[in-house]
């Protein structure tokens, strides 16, 4: 969880160092951090146990 909260992070600083520069595709870098932390808070608390629905496996 950790590793991926600081992958998180590394990604957001890519992200405001592009924006910074005027460089393309900063959505890219932003969009990465936001799936990099949308993992980090998933491990740390079981969001995707709630959408076992969607797959239909029923518990």
């Amino acid at each position: 969880m950790c590793l991926l909260f600081l992958a998180s992070l590394i990604l957001l600083m890519i992200t405001v160092q592009q924006k910074k520069h005027g460089r393309p595709h900063v959505w890219k870098w932003a969009t990465l951090s936001f799936g990099m932390f949308f993992m980090c808070y998933d491990e740390g608390f079981q969001v995707h146990e709630s959408f076992t629905w969607f797959h239909g496996f029923r518990r």
